[in-house]
């Protein structure tokens, strides 16, 4: 019975490891495909996340004209 468990139990870690295997190498795959087809991709990905950033930074905000509250360090 001992020998079925540590069989049960590699068999399981071999999937395990399989499948964190192939999903690792997919990434890389996608990952040299966008390098492969150049930068253009990446540049307008980063530039709506930029945009969605600044958008959020500049919608609503807890600066509502309150100056009592100061940043450490500052002085009067």
């Amino acid at each position: 019975m001992n020998w079925f468990i540590r069989t049960l139990a590699g068999a399981v870690i071999s999937g395990v490891g399989w499948k964190l295997g192939s999903d690792a190498y997919e990434v890389i795959k996608k990952r040299m495909q966008q390098k492969k087809n150049g930068s253009d991709a990446d540049s307008e990905d980063a530039d709506k996340a930029g945009a969605s950033i600044t958008g959020a930074a500049e919608g609503e905000g807890d600066n509502d004209g309150d100056t009592s509250r100061r940043p450490a360090g500052a002085r009067a």
